[in-house]
C-alpha cells in the first residue's frame, strides 16, 4: 500500500537555520550554589550526570557521573577516575598520571603563571607568549602554530598551522566566534567552513566535519506537490533564490515550459531535509517532466555543493508516490511512549511490509504511520515492560520497493511506565571525536588540554565536565561562596579568561556604545580606527590620521577612558596626543601602535625596539614619529611615548594611570608581622623584608609596568587589586602559603624553630609538608 501524501500528513515544518544536533542542557543547584547535577538531551536522548558534593563543605563534588574525585589539603583536584594530578607549591598543575603511575603529561610555567611547556608522551610542546596571549607553539623545537589576534584577549583572526612540521604553514584557519566568545567554526582562506563546533553552557565541545556534497536521494509526487528528499540539511536562502532566478526548475518537456513553483517550508528530519514545491495545477498523468537544480541551490552548512547541475527526468504519475529513488531506507530512531514502540526511518516506508519484518521478541503486531510524523511507524500492540530483542529484517521496503539497507537489531529495556524515551538514534555522521586540523581552541576562545580535557584559563584549569575549576581561586571568594565556581555559574553572561575573577562578556559592547562608535559614519569610523591587529594598529597612514582629526573633539573628550580602551592606547600622554591630533591636524604625529612577538614581521623598528630592551621580551609598543632620522631614534621615541601601564582587553576594568591611586598592601602580607592571630585565608602571599612594596606601588600609580585586567607586573612581581588596595601574588621575595602553612609561620615567628613550636604545631594538626613551607620562609627572615 502506498501512503497518501498530503500537506497535512507531513511532519511539522521547521525552517532550517542550523543543522547541528539540538541540545537541551539542564543543571541543578543546592542552596549553597553547589552544582549538584547536569543532564544533557541531544534530540531527546537524555543523559543525567550526578555531581554529589563531598563532605568538605567547599562546594566541590565527590564524583561525576559515578567517576570518583579526590582533593588534596590545598583544595586541588588530585584524582578523576583513572587520572591522577600533581601540583607544585603554587598549586599549578604539573603532571598527570594513570592509577598505575604512568606519566601521561607534565607542564611547566613561567613566573607569571603562563604555561610555557607541555610534555605529552614523546612530544614536547612549547608556547611563546606576548603578555597574556599565546602567539607561537613549537613541537619538539619546530614552529608548528602561529596566532594573530583581533580586538579581544582571546579573539583570533588567523591561526596558521604546520601539521607535518616541514617549515611551511600549509593550513591557515580563520576562526569565527559566537556572541559568548566560543569558537563556532574555523574556515579556510576561501571562507569555506572546515570545522564547526557546539557547546553545552559549561563548555563541553562537539566537533563537526563535513566534506560530503549534498545530493538528492528521492523525489515524490503528492497531488500538486513535488517533495524532494535531500541527503542532509541545506541553507534555505539559496533555495528561495533558486526558485526566483530559475536555478531550480520543473519543466514540461513536451511543451518546453517551466512550471511556476511555490516553495513550501522545508521539513527537517534527522540529518536530512525534505524540500517541497507546490504547483498551481498538477500536470496530466504521463507528462514527461525535467526537475533541475543548479549546484549553488543545494548548499549545505559547510558550503559544500554538487559539482554539476542535478537533472531528474520522470513521468508525472497517476497516483501519489516516488518517481525517483537512489537510496535504501535506514532505521534512524527507535523510541517508546504510551507503551507503544515507534520506529523512524530515513525515508517513507510501506507499512504493509512492516508486520512480518519488525518483531519485538516473538510478538507479531500491525504497524501504522504516525499521525504526527510520516517517517515513523507505531506499533498497534503495546510493548510490555522488560528486556526484549528488536529485529527488523531487509524485507521491509520503502514506497519505491527498495529494501532496508541492512538488518537492524537492538535490545530494548522498557520501563514499567514509559514516557517518551529514546532507545536508539543514528549518530550524526559529521560528528568526530577530535579536530581534523589539530585545533584545540574552543570554549570562550581558550585552549583545551588534549590529555585531561581541561580548559587552560591561564592561572587555573577549568573542567567543563564538572563545570568548575580544579583548584581554588587564588583571589579567594571574589566570585561568591565557591572558590571553584566558573563565571558565577552564568557562563553565557560572564567569562573568566585569566582564571581569577569573572568578567561581564557583554561589557565591551556597552563601552563602545558609550563613546558613540556605533553612531559614527561607517567610512569615517573604519578610516579612523584602521585595521585591527591585537590591541592593534591604531593610527597608521596619514589618511587614517586625517579621518580621525575629523571626529568631534567633544566625542573624544566625553569618554576618554573608554576611547583609550577601544583604541588600545596606553597612558595619559597618548590620549593627550590623540586629542591634539583631532583638534589640530598640523600638530599630528603619525603614531603606529604595533604589536610584536617572536613571530612578527620583524621590521627593523621592531628589532631595534627589542634590542633597546625597553619592554623586555614579551611585547613591543612602538611609535613611529615620522621625524626621526634613524630607526634607532624611532625606537627610542616609542619607549618615551608608550612606557605606560598596558591596557587589558576587558575595557570595563581599564584605568588610565593617575585616575586611581592604589594603596600599599596590608601589613598581614609582611612575613615578619605574621602572628598566630593574623587572619589566614585559603591561600596567602607573604613578603620578605627586603621587598620595597611601597616603591612598586608608587611605580604602578605613575603608570609604569604592565597591566592585565586587575593584575599588575612591576619589577618582576605580580600584584592584584581589590577595592583600591594592591595585594601581592607572586614574584621575587613573595611566598605563597596555604592556610596551615600561614598559621605555622605565625608560630615560628613567636617561638622560633623550637620544641615548643613543634608541640604547638602537633596540637594544631599541621602536616610536615605544611610546616616545611612555613619554615623555609621563616629562615629567610633570620
Amino acid at each position: 500500500m502506498l501512503v497518501l501524501l498530503t500537506l497535512g500528513a507531513l511532519a511539522p515544518a521547521v525552517q532550517a537555520q542550523d543543522d547541528l544536533e539540538p541540545q537541551t542542557i539542564t543543571f541543578s543547584y543546592d542552596q549553597a550554589d553547589n552544582l549538584t547535577s547536569r543532564s544533557e538531551g541531544v534530540d531527546d536522548v537524555v543523559t543525567v550526570e550526578p555531581l554529589p558534593p563531598d563532605a568538605s563543605g567547599r562546594n566541590r563534588p565527590a564524583s561525576i557521573g559515578g567517576l570518583p574525585l579526590a582533593w588534596d589539603g590545598n583544595g586541588n583536584l588530585v584524582q578523576k577516575g583513572d587520572l591522577h594530578f600533581g601540583y607544585d607549591f603554587r598549586n599549578r598543575l604539573t603532571e598527570v598520571r594513570t592509577s598505575a603511575g604512568d606519566l601521561l603529561a607534565s607542564y611547566a610555567y613561567d613566573y607569571r603563571n603562563r604555561r610555557v611547556r607541555q610534555d605529552l608522551g614523546t612530544m614536547v610542546l612549547e608556547t611563546r607568549w606576548m603578555d597574556w596571549q599565546p602567539t607561537e607553539t613549537y613541537v619538539d623545537g619546530v614552529l608548528s602554530a602561529r596566532r594573530t589576534y583581533g580586538n579581544s584577549l582571546d579573539e583570533l583572526v588567523t591561526l596558521e598551522r604546520d601539521l607535518d612540521l616541514n617549515g611551511d604553514f600549509e593550513t591557515v584557519l580563520h576562526p569565527i566566534y559566537d556572541q559568548t566568545g566560543n569558537l563556532a567554526l574555523v574556515s579556510g582562506q576561501d571562507g569555506k567552513p572546515i570545522e564547526r563546533y557546539s557547546y553545552d553552557p559549561y563548555g563541553q565541545q562537539r566537533i563537526f566535519v563535513d566534506a560530503i556534497r549534498p545530493t538528492i536521494e528521492q523525489v515524490l509526487v503528492a497531488d500538486s506537490m513535488v517533495l524532494v528528499e535531500v541527503s542532509e540539511g541545506i541553507l534555505p536562502d539559496p533555495v528561495l533564490q533558486g526558485i526566483q532566478s530559475g536555478a531550480i526548475e520543473l519543466r514540461d518537456v513536451a511543451t518546453d515550459t517551466a512550471l511556476p513553483l511555490t516553495p513550501l517550508d522545508p521539513v527537517e528530519h534527522l540529518h536530512r531535509e525534505q524540500l517541497g514545491f507546490s504547483l498551481e495545477t498538477a500536470p496530466a498523468a504521463g507528462s514527461e517532466m525535467l526537475l533541475s537544480f543548479a549546484p549553488e541551490t543545494l548548499t549545505d552548512f559547510f558550503l559544500n555543493r554538487p559539482t554539476a547541475p542535478i537533472e531528474i527526468s520522470f513521468a508525472w504519475p497517476a497516483t501519489n508516490g516516488p518517481v525517483y529513488d537512489t537510496h535504501a531506507p535506514e532505521v534512524v530512531e527507535v523510541a517508546y511512549s504510551d507503551s507503544a514502540l515507534r520506529v523512524t526511518f530515513s525515508e517513507l516506508v510501506d507499512p504493509d511490509t512492516a508486520a512480518p519484518t519488525i518483531r519485538v521478541a516473538s510478538m507479531v503486531t500491525q504497524w501504522a504511520v504516525s499521525a504526527s510524523d510520516p517517517y515513523q511507524l507505531v506499533s498497534a500492540a503495546p510493548v510490555p515492560p522488560g528486556t526484549h530483542p528488536l529485529v527488523i529484517t531487509t524485507d521491509l521496503t520503502d514506497l519505491s520497493g527498495a529494501a532496508l539497507a541492512k538488518p537492524f537489531t537492538l535490545t530494548l529495556a522498557v520501563p514499567p511506565e514509559p514516557s517518551l524515551q529514546i532507545a536508539y538514534r543514528k549518530p550524526d555522521p559529521r560528528r568526530v571525536p577530535t579536530s581534523a586540523v589539530g585545533n584545540l581552541i574552543g570554549y570562550h576562545g581558550l585552549d583545551r588540554d588534549p590529555v585531561t580535557g581541561f580548559i587552560y584559563m591561564r592561572n587555573r584549569y577549568y573542567d567543563p565536565a564538572m563545570g568548575r575549576f580544579i583548584t581554588p581561586d587564588p583571589l579567594g571568594y571574589v566570585d561568591g561562596p565557591s572558590q571553584y565556581a566558573f563565571a558565577r555559574n552564568s557562563p553565557v553572561v560572564f567569562g573568566d579568561p585569566l582564571g581569577l575573577e569573572s568578567a561581564d562578556i557583554s561589557r565591551r559592547q556597552r563601552d563602545l556604545s558609550a563613546i558613540g562608535i556605533e553612531s559614527l559614519d561607517a567610512h569615517r569610523a573604519s578610516a579612523a580606527f584602521g585595521r585591527t591587529v591585537g590591541r592593534g594598529v591604531i593610527l597608521g597612514s596619514g589618511a587614517r590620521l586625517q579621518a580621525l582629526s575629523q571626529l568631534p573633539v567633544d566625542l573624544l573628550k566625553q569618554n576618554p577612558i573608554a576611547l583609550t580602551a577601544r583604541l588600545g592606547l596606553a597612558g595619559r600622554d597618548t590620549l593627550r596626543d590623540l586629542l591634539e591630533c583631532a583638534s589640530n591636524p598640523g600638530y599630528c604625529v603619525e603614531m603606529e601602535v604595533s604589536r610584536a612577538s617572536n613571530y612578527a614581521s620583524n621590521t627593523s623598528l621592531e628589532r631595534k625596539a627589542f634590542d633597546a630592551g625597553s619592554f623586555g621580551t614579551d611585547f613591543v609598543l612602538a611609535a613611529v614619529t615620522g621625524r626621526a632620522a634613524t630607526v634607532a631614534e624611532e625606537a627610542a621615541g616609542a619607549a618615551r611615548l608608550f612606557r605606560r601601564v598596558e591596557p587589558f582587553e576587558d575595557v570595563g576594568s581599564r584605568i588610565v594611570p593617575g585616575e586611581v591611586t592604589y594603596r600599599t598592601p596590608a601589613s598581614r602580607h609582611l612575613a615578619q608581622r605574621v602572628s598566630q592571630n593574623t587572619l589566614a585565608k585559603e591561600l596567602n602571599t607573604v613578603v620578605e623584608p627586603g621587598v620595597d612594596m611601597a616603591a612598586d606601588v608608587a611605580a604602578i600609580n605613575a603608570g609604569r609596568g604592565l597591566r592585565s585586567g586587575e593584575t599588575f607586573l612591576i619589577n618582576g612581581r605580580t600584584y592584584g587589586t581589590h577595592d583600591g588596595v594592591l595585594f601581592p601574588i607572586s614574584g621575587p621575595g613573595f611566598h605563597q602559603l596555604s592556610r596551615p602553612s600561614f598559621k605555622a609561620l605565625g608560630v615560628f615567628n613567636k617561638f622560633g624553630n623550637s620544641s615548643a613550636a613543634t608541640e604547638i604545631l602537633n596540637n594544631m594538626g599541621i602536616s610536615t609538608q605544611e610546616r616545611a613551607a612555613a619554615l623555609k620562609v621563616w629562615e629567610q627572615l633570620q
